[in-house]
């Protein structure tokens, strides 16, 4: 199909094609695609009591937990139009939460803090209206939801859902398991904040700080560090720049056009007015959209992506 219909209907330039098809060129206009070198793994260790408080906060998000703050209609006793998308749309609700929470984790125990500090401010709040008698919920947003977590913007769902743009229904139109499950959620999520009480290390960060020490091709380079957390971001910024002054730039979803500009004097190849003020970039995913960071070779995923 490619060679007898697509070639003399399109035009593919991916670097498999042009060094495939187009070497001869290449070679007489001495261009050539750089080598990209195989990702390499980082590895930070866990001492016996994080390790311990890990593995059960693991295993009490996906196992226990029951996301019922997210999932109210699971348990709604009265009449609905199309119940089975509903229920499939509140299930899938639950699964994202999770892997939200799951996720932060593996960003970052700062902004895993954050995010079990908002849970447990949601959920204090949600239980209180639901013995109001109120239960929110989002139906019309649903979509919208849905949206913002397939491009990982967790900050805006988080602030949607706790803006409580929702529909208001009475408590007694829900069964009895609803109070019970979202108790047992909010005693979890209790457990949970108790038992990161005794973590004061964080390995990961310090892990990172020493390879750009330590290692040859950090110390030197300009950097980019990608995370998915806009708080990750902010808190690695903040430590690297104790840790190497003046060096760093952070960009997020909330940073100013007057940032951007410095992000783009600094690391795009492009630019109008070049500058060498800043070494190390961290940013959330958000920046990969028109900037590009050529002048930089080196790109570290702090989430594992």
């Amino acid at each position: 199909i490619r060679e007898k219909v697509l070639k003399y209907l399109m035009v593919r330039r991916t670097r498999t094609e042009i060094t495939k098809y187009f070497a001869e060129d290449l070679a007489s206009q001495k261009l050539r695609f750089p080598d990209i070198e195989k990702p390499e793994a980082a590895f930070y260790e866990l001492n016996d009591k994080e390790d311990i408080v890990f593995t059960k906060t693991i295993e009490l998000i996906a196992k226990k937990f029951k996301y019922s703050r997210y999932t109210p209609m699971l348990y709604y006793k009265g009449e609905l139009d199309d119940r089975h998308s509903v229920e499939l749309a509140q299930r899938n609700m639950g699964k994202f939460m999770k892997i939200l929470l799951i996720k932060r984790l593996e960003s970052s125990f700062h902004a895993f803090r954050n995010s079990l500090g908002r849970f447990i401010h949601s959920y204090e709040s949600f239980i209180s209206e639901v013995d109001n008698g109120n239960v929110y919920v989002s139906k019309k947003y649903i979509n919208k939801i849905f949206e913002l977590l397939a491009d990982d913007n967790d900050d805006a769902v988080e602030m949607l859902i706790n803006e409580g743009k929702a529909e208001r229904l009475p408590s007694k139109d829900f069964r009895d398991e609803f109070r019970k499950d979202l108790q047992s959620d909010l005693d979890i999520l209790k457990e949970i904040h108790q038992l990161w009480n005794g973590v004061n290390r964080d390995p990961k960060l310090l892990s990172f700080i020493d390879k750009l020490s330590a290692n040859p091709i950090l110390k030197k380079n300009k950097l980019i560090v990608f995370t998915e957390s806009k708080e990750t971001a902010e808190y690695l910024a903040k430590n690297i720049d104790e840790k190497f002054p003046n060096e760093t730039l952070c960009f997020t979803g909330s940073s100013s056009a007057l940032v951007r500009e410095q992000v783009i004097e600094n690391f795009d190849a492009r630019a109008r007015f070049p500058k060498d003020d800043f070494r190390i970039l961290i940013c959330t995913e958000i920046l990969a959209e028109g900037v590009n960071l050529h002048r930089s070779n080196v790109v570290i995923n702090y989430d594992l992506p």
